[in-house]
């Protein structure tokens, strides 16, 4: 159980130290965004930094490497870059009020990185039982005999799209995004451990997320002293989509998971 205990408590330390540190260079250098960005959903329309986000991938980054437990395939490799992408892309959004059509690039190019590292899904399990079989087609590419699955690529694609923007939808309520984040990584996390899925990387990756949310849920509920920010919330759907598929195509769980509120 220690291997997942310590990416837990090391991204848990981890994201206090970067909340703090965020929170510090916000009010030094008046990061806060511009104002409240029209949101008429948010309570708060003080000098709050909106740059949580940056801390929580930081803090999951580091916890993953400094835990040493994960061999780095390519698929991790693209699940890395893709996150970085997403903050790059959040802290601009949050500095400068960006257009509906670069979050969808930059989402789209997330995903498309995702499929690059060859993360698939040949079949979606079916809550009434059986699967659906998503392999019917493929493409394959001469250099290295690479296949990707029509099929199953265009679900990868709208999946991970449509989560980042459930839960960038859902980030207007103190504590509500980050806590079905974090109900969804533990429900992940347990699933890890069943002798069907058997994927330690998939829990400790599963656990590492759960303790950033818990140390950024400390400084999110109301009244919150830091928000999750584009980069946090879209980080938060791209990790939770990933992960269901890493899971072996448990996508009836995490739809599940968004309908708790």
């Amino acid at each position: 159980m220690f291997l997942y205990l310590k990416p837990f408590l090391i991204a848990l330390a981890l994201v206090f130290l970067f909340i703090f540190l965020i929170r510090h260079l916000s009010v030094k250098y008046n990061l806060f965004g511009p104002g409240a960005r029209e949101d008429r959903r948010r309570i708060h329309f003080g000098n709050v930094s909106r740059f949580g986000g940056v801390a929580l991938i930081f803090a999951f980054l580091s916890a993953i490497f400094l835990s040493g437990d994960i061999v780095i395939e390519k698929t991790h490799l693209g699940l890395i870059f893709a996150s970085l992408l997403l903050l790059f892309y959040g802290v601009w959004d949050d500095l400068k009020n960006l257009k509906a059509k670069y979050q969808f690039a930059f989402q789209a190019l997330a995903a498309m990185i995702l499929i690059g590292a060859g993360v698939r899904v040949d079949y979606i399990t079916n809550p009434f039982g059986g699967a659906v079989r998503l392999d019917q087609w493929q493409v394959c590419s001469d250099a290295g005999g690479i296949c990707f699955s029509v099929l199953g690529s265009l679900f990868i694609f709208i999946w991970l799209i449509g989560m980042m923007n459930v839960m960038n939808w859902l980030d207007g309520i103190d504590g509500l995004a980050a806590g079905i984040g974090l109900i969804g990584s533990v429900i992940l996390f347990l699933l890890s451990l069943n002798p069907d899925v058997n994927q330690p990387p998939l829990g400790i990756l599963a656990a590492a997320l759960a303790g950033v949310l818990i140390g950024f849920l400390v400084f999110n509920f109301h009244p919150a002293k830091v928000f999750l920010g584009t980069s946090g919330s879209i980080f938060l759907g791209f990790m939770l989509g990933s992960l269901a598929i890493f899971s072996g195509g448990k996508i009836a769980t995490a739809l599940l998971i968004m309908g708790l509120p």
